[in-house]
């Protein structure tokens, strides 16, 4: 596959045991994939400012010489696709969640209520207490390390101040900010890092654009470290999974990510590593989430997210809010 796009007039570099990445000139990416590569203008909403970009009409076709060894195409459209599953409850009702022995109350745990409430300490007696091991976090967010350590010491845990290494995929995923969903690292680097206080985290920081180009790339990444374990709390449903390259005008689909994350979480499992990844927030109705596919009413139809929904991976999470939530679905609805 090499030298068939270096002959097309691309550049191609390995990212990683079964990922290529090619780059060139748009003429040239335009012959290569038999695509028509236009510009388009996505509207604001409340929380993304209007912005341009390029994709491509129609869908990518590989060459028959090659089709059997190419499970996918990613990057030709660079809208962002995952997003995090942090949830916070706005209303938290007098005395809801009390837990007697408890210094917090639910809703409101630390690292240090969950030690006590699943009785961990016996575990860190027996010295599993994450030393020799590295956490591995798979995220579309950059964060503040500093912010980590911060909670730690507040939670008065002994930690190695060097313990944190990020490491940027496919450029890296910018600055730190809520609005890119930073609150979701933060939240998985220390929660994960409290509680195994003296393992090392690799916190792999992929761009949320390409479709799923770089979430694919960033497992990739982690999996060939093979670091000790994996986890994400990004996901989208996994129709949209299926569907990753989309035609603008028509939404044909046009390549899948499934069968990619199939082969990279194979490989994992193969080495040993273990993968874990968020449930999402809606459950087996992930099609109800506000995302590129909006139903404009609840649906009962089973949907759930990926990456949980993969057979080499551990699906976790499920959160229980207090109070009543309000669902604002898109158009405020």
């Amino acid at each position: 596959m090499t030298q068939h796009y270096q002959a097309a007039g691309l550049t191609v570099t390995r990212s990683g045991t079964a990922q290529l990445h090619v780059t060139g000139p748009a003429a040239a990416i335009e012959r290569a994939f038999d695509v028509q590569l236009h510009s388009f203008v996505e509207a604001p909403t409340p929380t993304v400012s209007a912005h341009r970009y390029r994709a491509a009409l129609g869908a990518v076709h590989i060459s028959p010489s090659i089709a059997t060894h190419v499970q996918g195409v990613w990057g030709i459209d660079p809208r962002a696709h995952a997003r995090p599953a942090a949830r916070q409850a706005k209303i938290f009702p007098k005395g809801f969640g009390n837990v007697p022995n408890m210094p917090d109350p639910l809703g409101l745990w630390t690292v240090a209520d969950v030690v006590k409430y699943y009785d961990v300490e016996p575990l860190y007696q027996r010295g599993l207490d994450g030393t020799g091991h590295t956490l591995g976090i798979v995220t579309l967010a950059s964060f503040t390390p500093s912010d980590a350590y911060a909670y730690w010491a507040a939670l008065s845990l002994t930690v190695a101040q060097d313990r944190i290494t990020e490491l940027p995929v496919d450029g890296g995923s910018g600055p730190p900010s809520d609005q890119s969903g930073s609150y979701e690292t933060a939240l998985d680097v220390e929660q994960s890092g409290g509680l195994a206080p003296a393992a090392k985290i690799s916190v792999y920081e992929a761009p949320n654009t390409a479709s799923n180009q770089s979430f694919v790339d960033a497992f990739a990444r982690a999996v060939d470290d093979n670091v000790d374990t994996i986890s994400t709390s990004w996901f989208d449903w996994e129709y949209s999974d299926e569907n990753t390259v989309r035609d603008p005008v028509t939404h044909t689909k046009n390549t899948t990510t499934l069968q990619a994350f199939d082969d990279i979480f194979a490989q994992a499992t193969l080495q040993g590593q273990t993968v874990f990844a968020c449930a999402g927030d809606w459950g087996a109705y992930q099609a109800n989430a506000p995302s590129d596919y909006p139903v404009p009413e609840f649906t009962s139809v089973l949907s759930v997210a990926g990456p949980a929904d993969q057979r080499y991976v551990t699906a976790a999470g499920g959160t229980t809010l207090p109070g009543k939530q309000i669902y604002l679905a898109r158009g405020g609805k």
